[in-house]
């Protein structure tokens, strides 16, 4: 708990190397790892000593009683923090597929622009809330070809034509001999209309 690594003794930060202080944050995510699941174990232990913890329910520590119930992995916890949807979803599947995805990534179908779908693997804190909702499917992890359902062009709707209102102006006359003719047809007086000019035009 009180570890410290050799950064954290260096009273000069800007002496140490770039690759060095990579290396150091790499560690940093194990020991607050391990952190989490020590006190996970404590969250645990005392809840089997009846001590109610609801005013702990903070921060990370609301997820210490699914790392002491076995439910996450710390890693992933500290990998992912301020991702609720993605843990909360992780907390569904096995911890042995949780570092899976924390070892090599998450296998995700990717749509381009273009329409075309490539296979990609992304690190599983970088995936997007509708990521997330596209490969966790409750207590599995969706493959590439079941996820290509999910992500199908909808087919294009074809929209209906748009009517046009054509207004002619007929005096009482001419419209009266436009309405005993369409009497005469048994036709609408708009609809003998219509066909008159249509005919006209062809």
């Amino acid at each position: 708990m009180t570890d410290l690594t050799p950064l954290q003794r260096h009273t000069d930060i800007t002496a140490v190397p770039t690759e060095q202080l990579r290396q150091e944050l790499m560690q940093a995510i194990g020991i607050t790892a391990r952190t989490l699941g020590y006190l996970a174990q404590v969250w645990a232990e005392l809840e089997r000593r009846g001590e109610d913890l609801s005013d702990l329910r903070s921060g990370l520590m609301v997820y210490l009683p699914l790392i002491a119930e076995g439910r996450l992995d710390p890693e992933l916890v500290v990998r992912c923090a301020g991702q609720a949807g993605l843990l909360k979803a992780a907390a569904e599947v096995p911890l042995e597929e949780q570092r899976r995805m924390l070892e090599h990534g998450v296998a995700l179908l990717e749509a381009g622009d273009d329409g075309s779908v490539a296979e990609v693997l992304r690190p599983v804190e970088r995936l997007t809330a509708p990521e997330v909702r596209r490969v966790f499917a409750g207590s599995t992890i969706r493959r590439p070809a079941e996820q290509a359902k999910l992500i199908a062009p909808e087919p294009v709707k074809k929209r209906a034509a748009r009517a046009v209102i054509v207004k002619v102006r007929l005096s009482k006359a001419e419209y009266e001999r436009l309405r005993k003719a369409a009497v005469a047809k048994g036709q609408q007086a708009n609809t003998l209309a219509r066909d008159i000019i249509l005919g006209a035009v062809e």
